[in-house]
């Protein structure tokens, strides 16, 4: 567990941003308390919410000015809309950008900023992604455990694992995810709406709904065994 939360800034192991009302709690009290022994029985909501308490406590990257002063995960603008509306005074032009982030081992997020030009709305969304750190359980490390399916809107993606030197087969999003949440070979499908949002949020549920043989066997109250090929 602890190799998934590395890179992220020196913050130590943990999750991401907090759930509503807080109320998620550990063996020992709160999540906040902690320690890396004892991440190793929390699910992955749990973690984020661990990780949310650890980012806001960094003032680098608690700041809500325009402009954090680093950017300790590798980011990329997947996507930047232009706005104007019309006044008396005449037109009043706004930018939304979507940032996707990760520290390429198993971690990624993703938010939109709007702001008056398109860097201070890069900016803001870097600040908000890098609080809400999405964890996917990768299959010895470089691919998912099996096929997964998200949708979003009118979009629909469908992922699908593949073998060790594949590379990933999809468009420049899918690689973007791909890329900062360290999957190296993959197989995907886009299919509806092209819409740069709607493509993160089903990239994300999909990836969100990938199951561990450890989840699996709990969840049917059965043992994990290798089966000798």
């Amino acid at each position: 567990m602890a190799d998934r939360l590395s890179g992220l800034g020196g913050l130590g192991p943990g999750g991401g941003r907090g759930l509503a009302g807080g109320g998620l709690k550990g063996a020992g009290g709160d999540l906040g308390d902690l320690g890396e022994g004892d991440l190793e029985g929390l699910s992955r909501k749990q973690l984020r919410h661990f990780l949310g308490q650890k980012l806001k406590a960094v003032g680098s990257l608690a700041q809500t000015g325009p402009a954090p002063r680093h950017r300790t995960l590798p980011m990329r603008v997947v996507g930047v809309k232009r706005t104007a509306k019309a006044t008396k005074s005449g037109k009043l032009q706004r930018f939304s950008a979507t940032v996707v982030c990760g520290n390429g081992q198993g971690a990624a997020g993703f938010a939109r900023g709007r702001a008056q030009d398109v860097s201070s709305a890069v900016d803001k969304a870097y600040a908000h992604a890098v609080r809400d750190l999405w964890f996917f359980p990768l299959y010895r490390g470089h691919t998912l455990h099996h096929a997964v399916e998200g949708r979003c809107g009118g979009t629909r993606v469908h992922l699908w694992p593949a073998p060790a030197g594949t590379g990933v087969r999809g468009n420049n999003t899918v690689k973007a995810i791909a890329e900062l949440a360290g999957i190296k070979d993959l197989n995907a499908k886009v299919r509806g709406s092209t819409n740069a949002v709607n493509q993160v949020r089903a990239i994300f549920s999909a990836l969100d709904s990938t199951l561990t043989p450890e989840e699996v066997a709990l969840r049917r109250g059965r043992e994990v065994r290798e089966v000798p090929a």
